[in-house]
């Protein structure tokens, strides 16, 4: 998907490893939305999005933006798996 947060190297922990994180865990909870996975993966998943969430406090429309960019991603594994 060619995202800056991918295509740097960014130490764990920083804010755009962060974001990348939070963008990532995003999409696997819309992939496990889309193909039926079980309800106990996605709480131990909003868990982890709550931590992430936690390191982004100051970046309030990143949560839109980590949205938008999970929704390409998924939408384009579910192209090419097609």
């Amino acid at each position: 998907m060619n995202r800056e947060e991918v295509v740097n190297l960014n130490s764990f922990g920083n804010h755009a490893y962060s974001k990348e994180e939070l963008t990532a865990e995003i999409g696997s909870a819309f992939l496990c939305g889309i193909t039926g996975i079980e309800n106990a993966v996605i709480e131990n998943q909003s868990a982890y999005i709550k931590g992430w969430l936690g390191k982004l406090k100051g970046d309030k429309k990143f949560v839109y933006e980590a949205s938008k960019k999970a929704k390409d991603a998924v939408a384009h594994i579910l192209e090419k798996s097609s």
